[in-house]
């Protein structure tokens, strides 16, 4: 059911996976062009999951996606309310492209691409320097010396605060959102009751 790895396979991006042992074999064969990662038996959560990827990553940039991201729409423009359609690949490509720009211009960096009702909301520009990060994270390397995934819920909106409070240059997305559709099985559902 994981929709994010043909969403970005589709749009010419390599596509590492990082799943369960006894998920592997199913993920492999579903998914033949990724990059199979298979976390230790120890890693039991989403929280300790991206602790993991964070310790094992090396790429000076990279982007740390939710498995049901099934596509992005864009906003043409953020000043005003609404407005979104459909994603072009070239629109998801330079969004990516800016990310990257941005974080070669700062030591420590992360950045996010946010979820639709965020965007749909009128911004004074298609970047903010400020925001929480959720479902589709950007992360310098040099970030984990700094901020990391502590909580089991709300993780994302603690990992954000600990990247502001390191003082790290932050993009976040006004002008592109990622659209999920939640499944009954997965998430976080019963914690957060």
């Amino acid at each position: 059911t994981a929709k994010t790895p043909d969403l970005m396979l589709g749009m010419g991006f390599d596509v590492h996976l990082w799943v369960r042992p006894g998920e592997a074999r199913e993920y492999a064969e579903h998914h033949p062009e990724c990059v199979i990662h298979v976390l230790p038996h120890r890693i039991r959560n989403l929280r300790d999951t991206r602790r993991f990827m964070m310790e094992m990553i090396d790429e000076r940039l990279w982007c740390m996606m939710d498995d049901d991201i099934w596509r992005f729409s864009f906003k043409p423009d953020a000043t005003k309310m609404g407005g979104l359609r459909r994603a072009t690949t070239s629109e998801v490509l330079r969004v990516f492209a800016h990310m990257n720009r941005s974080s070669c211009k700062s030591v420590l960096f992360a950045g996010s691409i946010p979820d639709r009702f965020r965007v749909a909301r009128p911004y004074p520009r298609r970047y903010m320097s400020y925001g929480f990060m959720r479902q589709c994270i950007f992360i310098s390397r040099r970030i984990a010396q700094h901020a990391n995934f502590r909580l089991r819920i709300f993780m994302d909106i603690d990992f954000s605060l600990q990247v502001a409070k390191a003082g790290a240059a932050m993009q976040i997305a006004r002008c592109l959102c990622i659209e999920s559709r939640q499944s009954c099985d997965g998430g976080l559902g019963k914690e957060r009751e």
